[in-house]
């Protein structure tokens, strides 16, 4: 048996995620004019070590009202490096057909990633739960 872990999805930017997330969620989303994306249903892919690690990566990509989560700030991040005269970093790479992974969101949970991949159309995405910080000392008097 083969062992699964957070890079093993169907679809989005895979070689992105830290190989050590307890979950991790990809997709191929319509990238608009606008520089706004569009998510497909059947163009998204999930991975989870556990029930509570997909949970929390599911609230945290969608929000408290479903729609104001990581995934809704990413998605005005993506917007804002797709404009032509932006002075973000690398924005002039962040076109329908460039190749620059882009961090669009992140906050203590979770990151959000996107590339274009030059599909001049489309946009890959990746997300994972960010792995809990080790503490330097554990069982220490």
């Amino acid at each position: 048996m083969i062992e699964k872990g957070p890079q093993d999805l169907g679809f989005g930017l895979r070689h992105s995620i830290d190989p050590k997330a307890q979950a991790s969620w990809g997709a191929r989303a319509l990238w608009e004019g606008d520089g706004r994306f569009s998510l497909l249903w059947d163009r998204q892919d999930i991975w989870a070590a556990d029930a509570q690690s997909k949970a929390k990566l599911k609230a945290a990509l969608n929000g408290p009202g479903h729609g104001d989560g990581a995934l809704a700030k990413a998605n005005d991040r993506s917007e804002v490096l797709a404009r032509k005269h932006s002075d973000a970093p690398h924005a002039e790479q962040y076109r329908w057909d460039g190749d620059c992974d882009a961090v669009l969101y992140e906050d203590d949970v979770v990151i959000v990633m996107g590339n274009p991949r030059m599909s001049c159309g489309y946009i890959h995405l990746a997300a994972w739960l960010k792995p809990e910080p080790v503490e330097p000392f554990r069982g220490c008097p």
